[in-house]
This record gives C-alpha cells, structure tokens and sequence, in this order.
C-alpha cells in the first residue's frame, strides 16, 4: 500500500489496504488493515491491527515487536506527508506490563 498527496490531500493507494503483508513479522498472525474515512468533513486514518498472540516465549515477543515498529513506520509516513493527519492506532496489541508493546508503536 502507498501513501500519495494529490490536490484533495493525503490519500492511501488501497483503500483499505493492507500494510506491508508479505514482510515475515506478519507470519501465523493476521496483517494490519489501514482504512481512509471522511468524518466530519475530515480525513481520519485507522490502522487495525491483531498482533501475533502471546505464545509463552521469546519468538512471539520479538515478532511482535517488529509488527509495533512497521505500523510505527506507516503512520509515520502518513504524518511525514501530513503532520496534520488525522491517525488512529487501534486493536489488539497484546499489551503486557514487562513487555510493553504500545511503546513500541510510540516511537
């Protein structure tokens, strides 16, 4: 999926789209969906993620890590285009308190 600016702003390629499918992090795990909507006369960006489940070990700790930074780097993409975009970040991000993923996404 791409991310192009046109005269109506910022617009996805795919809509919705996946992002990055085929990248190894993605692997038995579903893959971030990424939608463009109008509201209230604005565009708003909603990624939807369903990361990797908490397996008991360090492998699915790792992945999920790598799933955190590629949505990190897509919707720092949107923002590099439009540092007014409306972007949400949401879903199961399999949260846990010694491993805190939402960090990830944070940065």
């Amino acid at each position: 999926m791409a991310i192009t600016q046109d005269s109506n702003g910022l617009d996805l390629s795919l809509n919705p789209g996946r992002i990055d499918p085929t990248n190894n992090a993605f692997d038995q795990s579903r893959k971030p969906l990424a939608a463009e909507f109008i509201f209230n006369e604005q565009k708003v960006f909603i990624i939807a993620n369903h990361f990797i489940s908490k397996l008991g070990g360090s492998p699915s700790d790792t992945q999920r890590v790598k799933q955190a930074e590629i949505v990190n780097e897509f919707a720092a993409q949107l923002l590099q285009v439009d540092p007014q975009a409306n972007v949400i970040v949401l879903g199961e991000l399999k949260r846990f308190t010694r491993f805190p993923t939402s960090e990830d996404l944070e940065r």
